[in-house]
Parts: C-alpha cells; structure tokens; sequence
C-alpha cells in the first residue's frame, strides 16, 4: 500500500512501504538507481508492446446503399454508385416503402457494438396484398475500416398491408434477408425480431412507422496484428530475463 505523506518540506512526497519497512522519501526510492528503473522497465516493455499492438483491426466504419428490384417500373432502384450512402423507394399500388441509408459515423465503432444499418418506413392508405417473390430488397454495406469491403443483406419483401380495416392500421409487411455476411475481417449480424410476423426469420415492417435496420458487428485481428503482438511479448519476456539477472548481481 502507498500512502502519501504531506509533512516538512524536506519530507515532501513520502509514502508508507510496509513491505519494505517503513516510510520512504522519493529521494530515497530514486536512490536505488538501476534496481528502481530495472523493476520498471518490464512494466513499460509490456505497455509499450501493448500499444504497439493496438487492435486497430477492432475499429470499424461503413456506410450502406440500399435498392428494390420489382416487375414493378416505380420499384426499381438505381445500380449504387460505389463513394457515398444511398436511398431508395418502392411504390406500389398507393404505398410506399422508403429505405433511409446510414451514412459514414463520424468516428470509429468498435467491435461488439449494435449499429444501424439504416431504416425502413412505410407510408400510405388503403390495402395491399405482397405476395412472394414481388419484391426484392437489398441493404449493401460498404466497409471503410479496417479494411475496405462490402457484403449484402438481400431477401424479398412480403406481407399484407391495411388503412381502412375495422381495427385501423395493420401490417404483416415483413423483410426476410440473409442474418449474417462477412466483410473482410468483420461479420455483420442482422438483430432479428423476437415477435410479429417476421419473429426469428427477419424484420417486420409496420404501417406509418419507421423500422430500423440494426446489426451486431465484430471484427477478428488479421495475421499481421497477431504476429506483432506476440513479437512485443516475446521481447517482454526477455527485458524480465535480463532485468532480473541485473538484480541478483547488484543485491
């Protein structure tokens, strides 16, 4: 235990080491010379190597397009044009369903994190019957960091859709993509709904509303950051070594 100790001016900064017998001034401590500082140097080895090491591989960044493809003139979407985010509608029939796409985070996410992939929201008044394989939808997510890459949540869109019905609004719209793509070192996990029309296969899509596209994303380390840090380990290991045969000479 260290305890700082504010006494005489000539006793400033002085602590209790019981282990080494009672209380001792930073004169003192700095007087051991190379013992103090050999203690010391693994200590900062392993700090260093650590932040050699630093997973930059675990901060991630992406922005997402997003397109429908239908028999359907008015929900057809342009091609996305690799360098920014991109919306994207589907009219049919009175209704419309708009997709909002996520742009780039102002910082890096880190890996473990639930991120939005955008959102969905549908509009319109009376009724509407989707059956499969009508309409087709597609979130591209454009990977910046670590790596740069893209991967795609693709499924169709399929449900039935109400205004005027006697219990009001309703909505069994539902998206049903792939759950997982892989972007270079970094998996990207659709968060599926518990409950509803699309509970453990996808997303529910509901009238007047906005619905977001959220995911879990984790990223593994490349190769290359697993090799430095068990480089700066290594030499960890071998300043102890060393540190402490300096010790056993001078004691």
């Amino acid at each position: 235990m260290y305890v700082l100790v504010f006494r005489e001016a000539r006793h400033l900064l002085c602590w209790d080491m019981p282990e080494q017998g009672g209380r001792t001034s930073l004169v003192q401590y700095l007087s051991g010379g190379r013992r103090a500082l050999a203690r010391g140097v693994p200590g900062l080895a392993m700090a260093a190597a650590l932040a050699i090491a630093t997973p930059a591989y675990g901060q991630i960044n992406f922005y997402t397009q997003g397109f429908f493809t239908s028999g359907t003139a008015t929900c057809n979407s342009m091609s996305p044009i690799i360098g920014a985010p991109q919306d994207a509608t589907c009219t049919v029939l009175g209704f419309t369903l708009a997709y909002t796409a996520a742009p780039l985070n102002p910082g890096p996410i880190s890996s473990g994190s639930v991120i939005s992939l955008g959102q969905l929201r549908l509009t319109g008044t009376g009724s509407l019957s989707v059956p499969p394989p009508t309409i087709n939808f597609t979130v591209l997510v454009r990977q910046t960091a670590p790596t740069s890459g893209s991967g795609t949540f693709m499924g169709l869109v399929s449900g039935n859709v109400a205004t005027d019905g006697p219990n009001g609004d309703f909505s069994s719209l539902k998206w049903i993509p792939n759950s997982v793509i892989n972007v270079q070192t970094s998996i990207y996990q659709l968060i599926f709904d518990n409950v509803g029309p699309a509970a453990g296969v996808g997303l529910g899509i509901p009238i007047n509303q906005t619905r977001g596209i959220n995911a879990l994303v984790t990223t593994v380390p490349e190769p290359a950051s697993v090799v430095l840090l068990a480089g700066g380990l290594a030499a960890v290991a071998m300043l102890t070594r060393r540190n402490r045969k300096q010790l056993r000479r001078g004691a």
